[in-house]
């Protein structure tokens, strides 16, 4: 899922470079944290909240099912 998001993300926003290396890193960290769906969700909206993506497009990208 993580890939995924990552490739909506590149898809669907502009991002510099520089941007581009702090959203992989935050997607990594997020990944590797044992918090539940909400948490990762409200947690991705916050530090994603400046590229301007939504807390729906971020729950199609995270299943801990």
């Amino acid at each position: 899922m993580k890939d995924e998001l990552w490739q909506y993300i590149l898809d669907n926003f502009t991002i510099d470079n520089d941007g581009r290396k702090i959203i992989c890193n935050i997607l990594d960290w997020i990944w590797l944290q044992s918090i539940d769906k909400e948490d990762t969700v409200n947690t991705l909206l916050i530090l994603l909240d400046g590229i301007g993506i939504e807390k729906e497009e971020i729950e199609k990208f995270v299943n801990w099912d």
